[in-house]
């Protein structure tokens, strides 16, 4: 058993979740993450003990000591059965500490990607719902979490679960030690799905929780048979998500690729996100909603704020097809450096007709006008990258079923869903 696993299986073997410091140190003194765990999950309670575990494993297993006060620093674990010697214990020792269940179960919501929510679960006994996993459809599964300390326990929680929760659902426990045959069955027959800490955590060296591995591949029979390439592949059939600095893609279960990061890949994650959804163009160019003040600005004559953004963005693209235009006069490449230039003489035209005066920006007639072409620009610019880097099946796909104008929509023929979570690297 690892480390962090003895850790698991010591918290499904403490009753109410409490124990006096000395049984948390006996136990897990020896696990690495105990000091940093103890900092930020152990809850000192106004509780002291009178019994704690006996150390010398005397007869019967398991016998408790029996704590008796002689003076201040004078208290002793007596033995009820007189088989062996009282020895001393620190006063601190006996202090009652309650595992913070709260924050332990916020670390895990958070390595899940849960919608988090943290109840307990109406008598229940020692069983939360954590929050809730959104998949791709837009359904939502519960998951919930359970301390247990024996089977029977286990088996009936698990009932009630599936009696009284009328979608499948998740339910984690410490380890699968109290998952009995009836209880796994039970589950299965539910459409719910069972999983083990000690098998899906680990935690870093400040005590903090880590998955082992992807959300989705935990709960993995919540999402729709088409959103993944096949059984043997763990990745979803089509991505489109950050990963660091660059986007990272894939098309129908074919290989995957990467592209730069730029303002157009943000847009087109926000659609595919959201299939058959419609966007003004006002809302993708402010990250998917517009501020109420920008909306409110379009109602009146004052459209500097978005003057400035636009022209902003005018004068970052053309920074960039400097150097663009200079590779493609290296290379000899006269239909991309037509294309640039197309491009540059383009946006200088837009540049010239935003300002009119050097630094002071114009109100248009057409409000939308800067934004919407900003935006589509900004999306056509991904579709082309992704052409060049010859995936013109993928940029097809996206010319085809990405709507142009002042309302952007991907809306393909056939249900399609895409993995568009960022991964931070």
């Amino acid at each position: 058993m690892t480390s962090d696993g003895i850790f698991w299986q010591h918290l499904e073997s403490t009753p109410s979740l409490s124990a006096p410091l000395i049984e948390w140190q006996d136990h897990l003194c020896k696990w690495p993450g105990w000091i940093s765990f103890q900092k930020q999950h152990l809850q000192l309670t106004r509780g002291k003990a009178t019994a704690i575990e006996c150390h010398d494993g005397c007869y019967p297993i398991g016998c408790s000591r029996n704590i008796v006060e002689h003076g201040q620093n004078n208290i002793v674990a007596v033995c009820p059965h007189g088989e062996e010697r009282p020895y001393l214990v620190p006063p601190k020792d006996l202090l009652i500490y309650r595992l913070n269940s709260a924050t332990l179960h916020a670390g895990i919501s958070k390595e899940l990607n849960l919608e988090i929510r943290h109840d307990p679960v109406p008598d229940f006994y020692q069983t939360w719902q954590l929050g809730s996993f959104a998949v791709p459809t837009g359904k939502r599964f519960p998951v919930f979490v359970t301390c247990q300390n024996d089977n029977h326990e286990f088996a009936d929680i698990t009932k009630q679960l599936c009696l009284t929760t009328d979608t499948p659902f998740a339910l984690l426990a410490p380890t699968r030690q109290h998952l009995s045959r009836e209880a796994e069955q039970l589950l299965m027959a539910h459409g719910s799905v069972f999983l083990s800490l000690t098998e899906e955590f680990q935690f870093d060296p400040n005590g903090e929780l880590l998955r082992k591995r992807d959300p989705s591949l935990m709960f993995r029979q919540f999402f729709p048979a088409n959103y993944w390439a096949g059984e043997d592949d763990n990745l979803p059939a089509n991505i489109f998500r950050q990963r660091g600095s660059r986007w990272e893609m894939r098309f129908q279960g074919g290989e995957i690729f990467y592209i730069n990061s730029q303002k157009g890949t943000e847009y087109i994650a926000t659609l595919l996100a959201t299939p058959n959804k419609g966007f003004s163009v006002l809302d993708l160019y402010h990250g998917g909603v517009a501020p109420e003040e920008v909306k409110a600005s379009f109602d009146s004559t004052d459209f500097e704020a978005m003057d400035m953004q636009y022209l902003k963005e005018c004068k970052d693209r053309l920074d960039e097809l400097n150097p663009e235009i200079e590779a493609a006069q290296d290379l000899h490449n006269l239909t991309e450096l037509e294309s640039l230039h197309r491009e540059k003489d383009e946006l200088l035209k837009l540049v010239m007709d935003a300002t009119g005066v050097p630094g002071k920006p114009t109100k248009t007639r057409d409000p939308l006008k800067k934004p919407r072409d900003a935006v589509n620009r900004s999306i056509r610019k991904v579709i082309k990258g992704i052409a060049k880097v010859k995936h013109t099946t993928l940029a097809g796909h996206f010319d085809k079923f990405i709507t142009p104008g002042g309302e952007k929509i991907y809306k393909p023929h056939e249900e399609i869903w895409w993995e568009t979570v960022p991964i931070s690297e």
